[in-house]
């Protein structure tokens, strides 16, 4: 752990936290706000060989901590000439007993390479990824431990832990595979297939039954202790007839054990999902993201993204065309009504994607994990208190 020089600049109600741990990172993809009080986030590389780092900033010390590079905690170095561990995509969770765990994700070419070929270097010995590398933080101390290989030639996209079985499960790219990993033993098992591009998401309830999505939507749930799927009569909301479409979940995220946020990948619909309503699910569709809908012409609406809750009410989430600059949106979801609150463009540097968002220990600000159109590495705050919006 080592104490990182940054910046930190305000723009009225938002502030962008700035720093340089590799000049070869060039996005953010996960980000928690944890019960010490302090935000973790990933800093990555999506398009250049690096390795992921684990950073800590503290909003009270206002201090930014590297906790630790994945590839060097993983023996698997970005010049190795293999495709390496450049990211950690959205897949931070905390357990009870005060560890932050995180998995890596393979998304950037070899080292000396330009292009990304996941699929014609799987399993290469010389080329390929060596796989998703799990580790853990200790809050109380920033200590990081290597915790072993989770999903074997393939990144993770997903992860979910269930603590009462002292197990996680993973969704693996490129084969959106279903695996689940003995954090006792460090035994990583193949437990299904559950997509070809879509069911790349997965969370958890609060017995540990896990959720997913198939390439057209379909709901399924798996139980660890029966080992067992059981496919859903839910599908993912969206617009009718385009339902056999890659309409399936991701942006989930978990507010409450009757609320899980999630957004349609294709179709652009946020939406509650409850999975203590019932035998099954229930899910209370709010429609699209975007507040002008959808103009029946593109081929998707706005993409609605890292929403976060606001005291049980608002939801706060991006909202754009892929790649064109970002709007941040609140949803009241009481009323339904949803209004562009800024466009997220800062420094002539727009926003180009938010990867993940939480809510800090003060109950007032937001964090967002954030890919730019100039690839810097930042982390954007807003002040909801002293944001501009309508309540």
């Amino acid at each position: 752990m080592k104490a990182v020089d940054f910046d930190l600049s305000e723009r009225g109600a938002f502030s962008l936290l700035t720093w340089s741990v590799d000049p070869n990172h060039d996005s953010l993809w996960a980000v928690h706000s944890a019960s010490d009080g302090r935000i973790y986030f990933s800093s990555c590389s999506e398009g250049r060989a690096s390795s992921a780092h684990l950073l800590r900033f503290d909003p009270e010390e206002k201090r930014l901590w590297d906790l630790l590079d994945i590839g060097e905690l993983a023996d698997d170095p970005a010049d190795s000439g293999r495709v390496p561990q450049s990211k950690i995509h959205t897949c931070l969770r905390e357990t009870g007993d005060g560890f932050l765990y995180g998995v890596s994700h393979a998304t950037a070419p070899c080292f000396g390479q330009k292009l990304f070929e996941v699929n014609g270097t799987f399993g290469d010995p010389i080329y390929g990824f060596r796989g998703a590398q799990m580790f853990r933080v200790k809050l109380a101390t920033g200590r990081a431990e290597y915790v072993g290989l989770a999903v074997p030639h393939e990144g993770c996209r997903s992860m979910e832990i269930v603590e009462r079985l002292n197990r996680a499960y993973l969704v693996s790219y490129p084969r959106h595979c279903l695996y689940e990993y003995d954090l006792s033993s460090r035994q990583s098992r193949l437990v299904g297939r559950i997509g070809t591009w879509g069911g790349f998401e997965i969370f958890a309830d609060a017995e540990g039954l896990i959720y997913g999505s198939y390439d057209d939507g379909r709901f399924f749930r798996y139980s660890p202790d029966k080992d067992e799927f059981e496919d859903l009569t839910l599908r993912v909301p969206g617009i009718p007839g385009r339902e056999r479409l890659y309409n399936f979940f991701f942006n989930a995220k978990k507010f409450r054990d009757d609320f899980i946020c999630a957004t349609g990948y294709y179709d652009g619909h946020i939406f509650r999902i409850n999975p203590r309503a019932g035998v099954e699910p229930e899910i209370e569709d709010y429609g699209f993201g975007w507040p002008g809908g959808w103009n029946g012409r593109d081929w998707t609406p706005p993409y609605a993204q890292a929403p976060v809750l606001y005291r049980d009410r608002w939801l706060f989430y991006g909202c754009n065309t892929i790649w064109e600059p970002t709007n941040l949106v609140v949803l009241d979801t009481e009323s339904g009504r949803r209004e562009i609150v800024a466009l997220l463009d800062f420094e002539d540097n727009p926003t180009a994607w938010l990867a993940e968002g939480t809510l800090g220990a003060d109950g007032r600000t937001l964090y967002f994990a954030e890919v730019n159109m100039k690839a810097v590495p930042r982390l954007l705050l807003v002040d909801l208190e002293s944001l501009d919006w309508r309540r």
